[in-house]
This record gives C-alpha cells, sequence and structure tokens, in this order.
C-alpha cells in the first residue's frame, strides 16, 4: 500500500484519550482514483485547522482500485462535525454510488502511528 506521512492536526499536542477511525473505500473504476487523491489530499492540507482533528494518515492501492484513511481524534463529537462537514459531504455525495465502505472506529489511551495502522490493518481485514 502506497501511504503519505502522519499529518499532525491541530489538536496533536493535546493529552487524553483518542478516537481512532480507519476506512477503505474501494471504488469500481479505475478513473475515479485520481479526483479521489486530489479531494483527499485537499482535506489533507486542512487537516491542522480543523477542531478535535490530532492526526491523518492516507494510503491507496491503486492496483486494486482502494483506499485507505486512518483518522484520529480527541472525541467522537469532532469526527461526527468533520463527517457533518461541507468539505466531507461533498466528497462523499460526489462518489456516492460508486464505491464500497468499511469504516470502524475505537478508542485508544494514546495515539501511536505504527501502532494506530497495525489495529487499523487488523480491524479493515476481518
Amino acid at each position: 500500500m502506497l501511504s503519505v506521512r502522519w499529518k499532525a492536526g491541530a489538536a496533536a499536542t493535546e493529552r487524553g484519550a483518542r478516537l481512532m477511525a480507519a476506512t477503505e473505500a474501494r471504488f469500481g473504476r479505475y478513473r475515479d482514483l485520481p479526483g479521489v487523491a486530489i479531494a483527499a489530499l485537499r482535506l489533507r492540507r486542512s487537516w491542522p485547522t480543523l477542531d478535535g482533528a490530532v492526526a491523518l494518515s492516507l494510503a491507496a492501492q491503486p492496483l486494486k482500485r482502494t483506499t485507505r484513511s486512518i483518522s484520529v481524534w480527541q472525541s467522537e463529537e469532532h469526527l461526527l462535525a468533520f463527517l457533518h462537514s461541507p468539505a466531507h459531504l461533498a466528497i462523499v455525495r460526489r462518489y456516492r454510488g460508486r464505491l464500497s465502505i468499511r469504516s470502524v472506529i475505537w478508542s485508544s489511551g494514546s495515539f501511536n502511528p505504527a501502532c494506530a495502522r497495525d489495529e487499523a490493518e487488523r480491524h479493515l481485514s476481518d
């Protein structure tokens, strides 16, 4: 899987428990991947400004038409605010019906990038 470095969010230096969210999207058409990549990188660029955002990891397997994200939040409320944000909803609406999605959410007492990737892999492989 090709991945970009973790991106720190506005709450990266804050202490406390973390909410992790991992999502895997499988696209039906290769031609959707460039648009998805651009949209994901735009969201990543805004990550440091998002309230409650701790970290973000993006990855893709282009030949399998698959993308993955791991987002780390201070709370469920922060995650829900992001999921209902205009930027995220615009992407969801654009690609609705052209992909299948699996998502998982779990809590952790702290954030460790390697552990988060391992845990996401474990959850999404089930």
